[in-house]
């Protein structure tokens, strides 16, 4: 399950066989996470537009209290949205407009100010809210880069074995929600081994990398597509009955048989496994994935085999065309 859930529904039946939803009552601490997940996704122009308008806002109050009560510090939130949110530059943008605005309510506040008490108001404002900038966008990198090392192979950057069990378990919580099928297609690289005695790690490599960017040109863009370890690779297709996860298996059969023309030694063994009805247990339904490529491997390599779990039943079917090796 997602470590935050966003957005909890529930069903109920209607009599006519169809369902309603309804939504639970969200708490604090995710309306600010769907603000931060709403704000990801906009363009940094519009966050840029919406951080002004907050500064100026900010600014009109400020004008009728700072006397009292100055908001120096409350520029801090839509110049670090900005920042955050959008790029450096833009943060660094939203600095200047801050310390200009801040300048104009202490003029309009204080009319007698001298210039040089305005200069130095204006530059010392201007560079803390700089320097909380560049802080920002500094943390926000370092997370970004330790973020996709803790989720992603290094050396193919497909998503590693953690990544990929993290999106397994969301998208069999989302399936089994709205009743819908998921597959998953386990690849193993057979006599893999042999590159790398024969011809060197580096060649072995490379294989990997040229396989995993197939693996990614094959697959739909809703598709999570691992290195689970080796020279082993992972599919996960939500939402993908039997023939579509046919349809899959059949493109990374013509992506590995154009790697083949080029002079590979190599085939390739592809397990399948649609699951109708998504069991409770992740473990069996890696379980049942592994298995299917194993099959594969154990009816002579080179095939793909394809297992369908519905309910109450199983059916297989396993083939073996569409890859050979190039000699």
């Amino acid at each position: 399950m997602n470590d935050v859930m966003l957005l909890k529904e529930s069903f109920e039946p209607r009599t006519s066989g169809s369902y309603i939803r309804y939504r639970e009552p969200r708490s604090g601490a995710t309306w600010v996470h769907l603000a931060a997940s709403w704000l990801e996704h906009r363009q940094h122009r519009a966050v840029a537009a919406i951080a002004s308008i907050c500064i100026a806002l900010i600014a009109a109050v400020d004008s009728q209290v700072g006397r009292t009560f100055p908001l120096f510090l409350f520029y801090l939130l839509p110049v670090g949205v900005g920042a955050w949110f959008a790029s450096r530059r833009v943060g660094l943008w939203l600095s200047v407009w801050s310390a200009s605005l801040c300048v104009a309510v202490e003029l309009m506040s204080w009319p007698a100010i001298r210039p040089v008490s305005v200069a130095w108001n204006a530059g010392t404002r201007f560079a803390l809210l700089a320097v909380a900038t560049l802080l920002l966008c500094t943390l926000r990198d370092q997370l970004a880069r330790e973020h996709k090392l803790a989720h992603t192979d290094s050396l193919t950057e497909l998503l590693n074995r953690r990544a990929f069990g993290s999106l397994l378990e969301r998208e069999a919580e989302r399936a089994r929600r709205y009743a819908h099928p998921i597959s998953v297609l386990y690849l193993d690289l057979d006599d893999f081994k042999v590159v790398n005695d024969s011809q060197g790690h580096g060649e072995g490599d490379r294989v990997l990398c040229e396989v995993a960017r197939l693996l990614l040109a094959s697959c739909r863009a809703s598709d999570g597509v691992a290195r689970i370890g080796g020279d082993e690779f992972a599919v996960l297709c939500p939402e993908a009955d039997e023939y579509a996860a046919a349809a899959v298996a059949r493109k990374v059969h013509t992506g590995i048989s154009q790697l083949l023309e080029s002079g590979s030694q190599l085939t390739i063994s592809i397990g399948v496994t649609t699951f109708l009805d998504v069991p409770n247990d992740l473990r069996q339904l890696l379980r049942r994935a592994d298995s299917s490529m194993y099959l594969a491997k154990r009816g002579g390599k080179n095939r793909v085999h394809h297992t369908v779990v519905a309910r109450g039943s199983e059916s297989t079917s396993s083939r073996g065309e569409g890859l050979s090796s190039a000699g």
